[in-house]
């Protein structure tokens, strides 16, 4: 069982907030952001959790950072790795894609050029958590 609490905040130079987070159960497949602490058992399938910094205040950072989040969620909601080292590929692989998707976001909507975002995801598969970040 994992207690998960998960939260995001302006911050004091900034007036919009940058910054997303995303909570995946891909044994019931289903993705939220959690308001309060839960307990969220890990199944067969894992967890993946993770928190994306935008950045580039007036270039859309909360662009970026939404883009990360959502890139990742499609990769690792229905995805089904029965290995570790499956699953690392897999977690790998979503943020490698997020970044891409960022980069070609960029470039067809050249006004939020400067725009981007930071990203740290954690697999939990079993009694092993993966970690990766990009940004």
């Amino acid at each position: 069982m994992i207690r998960i609490y998960a939260q995001t905040h302006t911050g004091m130079v900034r007036e919009g907030n940058e910054d997303s987070f995303l909570v995946i159960d891909t044994t019931s497949e289903s993705a939220e952001h959690l308001p309060d602490i839960r307990e969220v058992a890990s199944g067969e399938a894992g967890i993946t959790l993770m928190v994306s910094d935008g950045m580039g205040g007036a270039a859309a950072g909360e662009v970026a950072s939404s883009l990360a989040v959502t890139t990742v969620m499609k990769e690792m909601q229905f995805s089904r790795p029965p290995e570790a080292k499956d699953f690392v590929e897999q977690l790998d692989h979503a943020l490698q894609r997020a970044n891409r998707v960022i980069s070609e976001h960029t470039r067809q909507h050249p006004e939020m050029q400067g725009m981007g975002a930071t990203a740290t995801a954690a697999g939990i598969l079993n009694d092993h958590a993966f970690i990766g970040q990009i940004g």
